[in-house]
This record gives structure tokens, C-alpha cells and sequence, in this order.
């Protein structure tokens, strides 16, 4: 029961997350040009919504409390944030980030992995204050996903 929903002007994909509530998904590629994309579920009135400024665009989180997308960006080292749209783009953190990859968020705290460091790491997603070490010498970290019985569950818009 799988289908392909996007291939076409996607060089080197990294991350999805889906927006059940919203009935979108988006992605990463580090094409030549690299972007961050934004789809219906069903792939769908396909755009780009963050173009310039990226370099290698891994993580993505989406905060449904805020109404924002997190993105952290390997070679910029930066993880940063804008609106669904990809209007309003802010750098939260910018520094001391060696190689970012996954991202997830849960409540008030941003998770990322840094392949660099071996790490696990979190900050306040609003602030990027309170930054911590969760976890270190952690070989071969990938994606990030936060799982909590208080975390919301979204009704699923059928594409």
C-alpha cells in the first residue's frame, strides 16, 4: 500500500515531517539549490517556501502550539524557525551547532542530534535559552522523534 508522491526536482532529500491538522507535508533536499518544500498530503500544490540562506537542510520539526517550522541546517550550523509558509524565518540558535541532523519538539524544548559531537542536545524553543547535553558518545545519531502520551494527537485530514 505504498505510492511515490514526489520525484521529480528532488535531488537529495533528508527530512519529512507531515502537518495532519493542516493536511500538509514538507522536505528537505541539498540539491545544488538547496530548499525546503512544502506539499498537500497528497502531494499536491507543490512549492518552495525557504530557498536562500540553506546549505545542508536537515531537520525538520513542526510546533503545532506556535504554528511554526523548525528546520536545522548542517551547513549554515544554525537551526532556525519561520511560519508554515516560510514567511517570518528567524535564526533561534546560530553558534556552537558542529553538525546538526535530526530535530523534533515537544512542549516548551527544541531536541536535536549532532553527528559531530556524538550528542543529543536541547534548548527552549522560543528562546534558545537553558541549552543541555541529554545524552553523549552516541555513535551514528540519525533522526530524533519525541513520543509522549501528552503529546497532542491530530485528526487526520484524508487527502
Amino acid at each position: 500500500m505504498r505510492t511515490v508522491l514526489i520525484w521529480e526536482n528532488l535531488d537529495r532529500p533528508r527530512d519529512i515531517v507531515v502537518d495532519p491538522i493542516g493536511g500538509f507535508m514538507y522536505c528537505t533536499d541539498w540539491d545544488a539549490n538547496p530548499k525546503i518544500e512544502r506539499a498537500g498530503m497528497d502531494a499536491s500544490n507543490r512549492i518552495v517556501i525557504i530557498s536562500s540562506n540553506l546549505t545542508w537542510p536537515n531537520g525538520l520539526a513542526i510546533d503545532y502550539e506556535t504554528k511554526r517550522l523548525y528546520w536545522a541546517d548542517a551547513g549554515m550550523k544554525t537551526i532556525e524557525f519561520g511560519n508554515f509558509d516560510g514567511s517570518d524565518r528567524q535564526v533561534l540558535i546560530g553558534s556552537q551547532l558542529p553538525h546538526l541532523f535530526g530535530l523534533t519538539v515537544h512542549e516548551d524544548k527544541l531536541y536535536w542530534t549532532d553527528w559531530q559531537s556524538k550528542s543529543i542536545q536541547s534548548a527552549d524553543k522560543l528562546t534558545a535559552l537553558g541549552r543541555h547535553t541529554l545524552a553523549e558518545n552516541l555513535e551514528n545519531l540519525m533522526d530524533i522523534h519525541m513520543f509522549h502520551r501528552q503529546r497532542e494527537s491530530a485528526k487526520v485530514s484524508l487527502c
